[in-house]
This record gives structure tokens, sequence and C-alpha cells, in this order.
């Protein structure tokens, strides 16, 4: 009884593997009684590799500046006043007043030639209301120093003969000159734009063509000194992320005291631009095996998961989307079977995607046509 319910149940199994075996298209079955596989026709066979995920690459993008001309040196400027004859009495008086305005002056001083004078009082020069001298100035050259000022009213009057009304106290003066040492500032500011640049900043370079170089230059970044000191005809000076910031920046180039340079200069940003790539297998076929193909089979291996994630695989006939799945990344060989209806004469393919942050590779690309076998 035991053995006949064992029989029973191993002819069961053996009708229902050919049931599967049938039905699912892998074999056919004859007249004879013989199973037979299908033909399978090679339609694209490929080895090398392919990176699918989000993918990094250098790149540069290059903000022109243009033409600069910076200077801070210290340099002598003369006010010539000419001649003039001052007086100070009763019934007329004659006096200088003039006006010098400069950044950053050290030193300022008047010199002028005093060709006749009665010396009857003394001489007063003075600076926004201060005496600085007050004398009788014989005839000859004189120089003397003033107290710099940004700003400066500067006097050269006689005081008055008063009790003498016989005759004006009087100065008759040539050559008249105020000579102002100050620093000459010159600095040039530009402006560029940050957007993807600064979320894949990598480094930052500030390139320079320079026609004329002398003491130290000064690069100021978003209101930040980021360096002093010489540059060479041929130099570059670098930054970091921090130096500036997504959206609008400024870069000002100035000099030192007594530094003067002049050229031409470029920003470069280097940053890391993302792709996504993803392995596309195209496969055609012609009239006769889209007809009589009974599936097309796409295998493919996983290798190299750099990061974890999601694959996704989509099957296309023509431009219609005909599978579509996804699935945890594994590094094992895929298989993809698409039937009669989900392909066409002409072209298909299969596009092999990342999900998330997954990065990985795909090789050994195989692509057959399996067609149910004839007999000659």
């Amino acid at each position: 009884m035991e053995d006949d319910f064992v029989k029973f149940l191993i002819g069961g199994i053996i009708i229902l593997a050919l049931f599967v075996a049938i039905f699912s298209g892998a074999v056919d079955f004859d007249f004879t009684g013989k199973t037979v596989a299908p033909d399978e026709l090679t339609i694209s066979n490929i080895d090398t590799s392919r990176t699918v995920g989000l993918t990094q690459k250098d790149s540069t993008r290059t903000f022109s500046l243009g033409s600069f001309s910076a200077n801070f040196e210290q340099g002598t400027r003369i006010y010539d006043l000419g001649s003039k004859e001052l007086k100070n009495g009763l019934f007329s008086s004659e006096s200088i007043e003039f006006y010098v305005s400069e950044e950053d002056i050290p030193s300022a001083y008047v010199e002028f030639t005093v060709v006749r004078t009665n010396k009857l009082e003394p001489l007063a020069i003075r600076v926004n209301g201060v005496t600085v001298a007050l004398e009788k100035f014989d005839v000859g050259t004189h120089r003397i120093e003033l107290s710099a000022e940004a700003e400066m009213k500067i006097e050269i009057a006689p005081l008055s003969s008063t009790w003498q009304i016989w005759a004006p106290n009087l100065y008759e003066l040539k050559d008249i000159k105020i000579s102002v040492d100050s620093f000459t500032k010159n600095s040039e500011r530009f402006f560029f734009d940050l957007d993807e640049e600064f979320d894949n900043f990598i480094e930052g370079r500030i390139d320079f063509e320079l026609d004329h170089t002398s003491g130290d230059i000064i690069i100021d970044i978003n209101g930040n000194i980021i360096y002093e000191g010489s540059v060479r005809r041929a130099g570059s000076i670098s930054f970091t992320k921090n130096d500036v910031r997504r959206g609008p920046n400024s870069v000002a180039i100035g000099s030192a005291v007594d530094s003067s340079y002049e050229g031409r200069a470029s920003v470069v940003i280097f940053f890391g631009e993302s792709t996504v790539q993803a392995a596309n297998i195209p496969f055609t076929l012609t009239d006769e095996e889209a007809v009589k193909a009974q599936e097309v089979q796409i295998r493919f291996t996983v290798t190299d998961i750099e990061r974890n994630g999601g694959i996704s695989i989509k099957a296309y006939k023509g431009s219609e989307l005909v599978y579509d799945d996804f699935d945890k990344v594994e590094e094992k060989t895929y298989t993809l079977r698409l039937g009669n209806d989900q392909i066409k004469a002409g072209a298909n393919h299969v596009e092999i995607e990342s999900v998330g942050e997954a990065r990985f590779k795909v090789k050994n690309i195989n692509v057959k046509v399996l067609i149910p076998h004839q007999e000659d």
C-alpha cells in the first residue's frame, strides 16, 4: 500500500513539472513526446563594465576680472600760487587763503621768496586757524613746515601795522608754493556669482598676468583680507570655501604702502559636478525575430557596490515602457525575461539605474532571443 502511494506521488510530481515546463514556454513539446529546448540567438554580448549611480567629476569655471591698476604710493603734490604783494594797514589789506584736501598726508610745507618788505610787523602763517609761524621774514627764500591734516585751510597774512598809519605792513612774495606729501591709494573691486560651484566647491584661485609689480599686493574677498604679499608676473593666489559664499561675491585688489600692481586677473573655481549615470542596453530585432520570439532574455551582473541603495530596471518597446521594477541592489546576476508582447521589431532597450545614493558597476551584459525550435 505504501509503495503504491509513493509511485502515485512521484508520478504526480513528474506530470506537474511537465505542465510547468510547457506553459512557461521554457521548452516545447512535440507529438513524439520529446521536450525540445527553444533556439537561442545571442544578439548582444558586452563584457566591459559600466558605472551606474551618482558620479562627480572635477570641473572648473573661470570669471575674467579684466584689467586693474592698484597702487598705494607716496608722492608730492605742489600747488604753485605765483607771486603776490601782501599788506595790512589802516586803508588796505591783502592776504592768501588756500584750501588743500588730501588723504593720508604725512607732511606739508609752504615755501616762498621775500622780494621786498618793510617788516613793520610779522607775517603770520596759519593752518585751520592755528598759527604755525609768526615772524618778520627777511628778504630771501623761506620754507615753513605745516601741521599736516586731511583738510587744510592755509592762510598767509601780514599783521596790521596798527598805529604806524603812514604805511601798511608789507611783504612782497614770489615763487609761493605749497607742497603736500601724500599717499595715492587706488584699488579695484570686482564681482562674481557662485551657484552649484559653491555647493561642490573644491578650491578657488586668482590668476594674474601682471605688466608691473612693485612691493606687496593685497587681496580682499567679501571684506576679508586673504593675502598680503608679493606676486609673480604670472602668479596665483589660492582661497578656500570659507572665503566665499553662495550667490554674489566680491574681490578687491589693492596694494600695500609704497607698492603698485598693474595687469589682468581672473577667478578660477574648481568644483565637483554631479551626474547620474545609467546603463543603457539597446537591442534591435528583425521582423522575423519579433514575430517568432518566445521571449527575449537580458542578463547582467552587478559588481563593485560602492554605495548601497536600490536598482531600477526598465524595459522599453520602442518608446513605450513595458517593464518597470526596482529592488535593493546586490552583487549577483540579474535576469530579465520579456515576453513576445513586450518587444517589437526594430529598436528596444533596457535601462539600469540607481535608486537613492547607490553606486555600482554592471558587466557581462548578454541579450538573447529565444525562438521555439522547428524541425527541418
